[in-house]
């Protein structure tokens, strides 16, 4: 699908998604707005090699610090010339710092902010930039589980934390 009619249909969807955004702050009550941006030799020339990188290392911190995590993904349209960049709302249910989070993405600079609703977050990774349908990222440890062939078991009710059509 062409990136700027993506971007003008997630337009249409804005109150959803925000609300969506709301809704899982019972749930995951930290929540920080999230920019990565990679280095010369680590960019990735396609968005969803961006999107697996910054999945990646949300798995890194949640095997590390035994948490769960619901984030928002989205990416910088390949229309505008600009380097790759992953900006995301990530939604835990452990309290972790913003040194933490920063100090583990090793590919390039990371911006790190508590999430404020009021700062129209939500309006800026989707009216600007491609969203991407995410599910919750789980360590695998108790009481969730991982099986032998390595894939989780998660016990958050949620899975899905957005779906875009």
């Amino acid at each position: 699908m062409n990136e700027q009619i993506q971007i003008s249909k997630q337009v249409k969807q804005l109150g959803s998604i925000r609300t969506a955004v709301n809704n899982l702050e019972q749930e995951y009550p930290y929540a920080w707005f999230v920019g990565l941006d990679f280095k010369i030799k680590h960019d990735p020339v396609v968005p969803e090699i961006a999107v697996k990188r910054s999945l990646g290392w949300l798995t890194h911190l949640a095997r590390v610090h035994d948490a769960h995590f619901a984030p928002f993904i989205s990416v910088e349209p390949m229309y505008t010339g600009k380097r790759m960049s992953v900006h995301m709302i990530l939604g835990c249910d452990r309290r972790l710092t913003k040194t933490q989070l920063r100090q583990a993405w090793k590919l390039g600079h990371s911006y790190v902010a508590e999430y404020d609703p009021l700062m129209s977050g939500v309006e800026y990774m989707f009216d600007h930039h491609i969203g991407q349908s995410t599910h919750v990222v789980c360590s695998g440890k108790k009481p969730c589980r991982r099986n032998r062939k390595g894939r989780v078991f998660c016990t958050k009710q949620s899975q899905q934390v957005l779906s875009l059509q």
